[in-house]
């Protein structure tokens, strides 16, 4: 789907924004940010490649919060990372 720092508008929802990554080896990696939600509130984001392509991997996204992003992530091998941000 994109790269850190690229602007997306697939996946169900209206526009996104990859902020940071980690890297564990060329074709393992996570990007993290936040996008538009179809009700209009901002809500995480995280990806990974799968393939040639990137997924949405599903986050968390607290009940009755205000608008959700994550900042930087951390990644100890390509199916664990961590990320952290505010809401």
């Amino acid at each position: 789907m994109g790269r850190p720092g690229s602007v997306l508008g697939a996946g169900g929802f209206a526009q996104g924004l990859l902020l940071v990554g980690a890297a564990i080896a060329g074709t393992s990696a996570w990007a993290v940010g936040t996008y538009q939600a179809a009700g209009g509130g901002l809500v995480s984001l995280a990806e990974r490649p799968s393939g040639s392509t990137w997924v949405q991997v599903p986050t968390v996204n607290p009940t009755g919060s205000g608008d959700v992003q994550f900042y930087p992530v951390s990644a100890s091998s390509a199916t664990n990372a961590w990320a952290v941000g505010s809401y």
